[in-house]
């Protein structure tokens, strides 16, 4: 057989054999996983940019690990514990819902979103579509998204937030009226008409919630309230039983909110000073991962009232824009690079680790994080 009689029949074999779609998601995974993680080791400085009335812990060895670009990251070696190995991440990308998996894989959903509002105590994800409706979507203990189930009576929203522990959903409907219910329920505990300058900023704590007030936020309790005064105009805000966190455009502020007087309300009390405007409360609020100038750091206490301070390990290509904690351990921190110009970086975040591991490099700049 001569060379064009080869070349011939290998043409013919190539158009009889259907060639299946390349499964970009999983090519780059593969890519990313060949390419050798850098790792470098530093010591850590004391949280020296987190001004607060709290102790700081001594810095102590911790590692930081990055990667060239690519989609998913490869998870660290067995014997290198990965503060991402456990837990889904639920998030927006390139407009819709999507489930990453620990390691390489994930399920992209079909509902295009606004937002992912966030997980529910039985883990689902709470996401306001792009019709402005609200929906809680069941994932599968892999993640995989299952039929959306519609919240708010099946009316479209202005905005909505759950509480820490993802138990009470809190929206505004069109009428800029606030209705606090427990989730899943169609009956409101609290309905609370405000001014439409309000409806941007909400916090719960299931019983509780803040009201923004413009130059200072409420504490409404039922049948209750008290005021908060925060420096600077007040951005967004956390809220448990015990510990009320406000981001400012001065910086962040931690709040003691919890009532030791049973036939009167007590008064709030800033406790706490933070430098960055970027951070989150942890689920049962002891603790708060907050970015500031001097890089990434946890603040802890056992009582809501004095705080230390445990900096965690972060490149300094990297500026975070978002955080948001999975469970009393870990958090997500969605971050920019300079060198990696237009990307979204995805960190899972141990506080018991001490560190964060890379887990996605977004090249589109879409990804989103919850924001509760």
């Amino acid at each position: 057989m001569t060379t064009t009689e080869i070349r011939d029949a290998l043409t013919q074999v190539q158009h009889a054999v259907p060639v299946p779609p390349v499964d970009e998601v999983a090519f780059r995974a593969r890519v990313r996983g060949e390419r050798r993680r850098r790792t470098t080791r530093r010591v850590l400085a004391g949280g020296a940019g987190l001004v607060a009335a709290a102790a700081v812990v001594a810095a102590g060895m911790l590692e930081d690990t990055g990667s060239s670009p690519g989609r998913h990251v490869a998870p660290a070696p067995a014997d290198r514990p990965s503060a991402s190995r456990e837990g889904l991440a639920v998030v927006r990308l390139e407009g819709r819902l999507q489930v990453l998996q620990p390691g390489n894989g994930s399920y992209a959903g079909d509902l295009r979103i606004q937002q992912v509002v966030g997980r529910s105590a039985a883990g689902d994800a709470v996401v306001i579509d792009g019709d402005a409706h609200l929906w809680r979507v069941p994932l599968a203990d892999d993640g995989e998204p299952g039929d959306p189930v519609p919240l708010a009576d099946g009316r479209p929203v202005v905005n909505a937030w759950l509480d820490e522990a993802g138990t009470t959903l809190a929206f505004v409907d069109r009428g800029n009226t606030l209705h606090l219910r427990p989730l899943g329920s169609d009956r409101d505990t609290e309905k609370v008409p405000l001014l439409e300058q309000q409806t941007d900023l909400v916090a719960t704590d299931g019983t509780s919630w803040i009201e923004d007030e413009g130059d200072r936020l409420s504490l409404r309790h039922p049948d209750d309230s008290s005021e908060v005064d925060v420096d600077g105009d007040p951005v967004s805000a956390d809220l448990t039983r015990d510990v009320l966190a406000v981001r400012t455009t001065q910086g962040t502020e931690l709040w003691d909110v919890r009532q030791t007087q049973p036939d009167r309300v007590t008064p709030p009390r800033r406790v706490a000073r933070l430098d960055g405007g970027v951070g989150s409360l942890a689920p049962d609020g002891r603790a708060y991962a907050a970015a500031g100038a001097s890089g990434l750091a946890v603040m802890e206490s056992d009582d809501g009232v004095t705080w230390s301070t445990r900096p965690v390990d972060l490149d300094d290509d990297l500026t975070p824009l978002a955080i948001h904690w999975q469970d009393a351990d870990r958090f997500l921190v969605l971050a920019t690079s300079a060198a990696r110009t237009g990307n979204h970086v995805l960190l899972d975040c141990s506080v018991a680790l001490g560190r964060c591991d890379e887990r996605y490099d977004d090249p589109t700049g879409t990804l989103e994080i919850p924001t509760q």
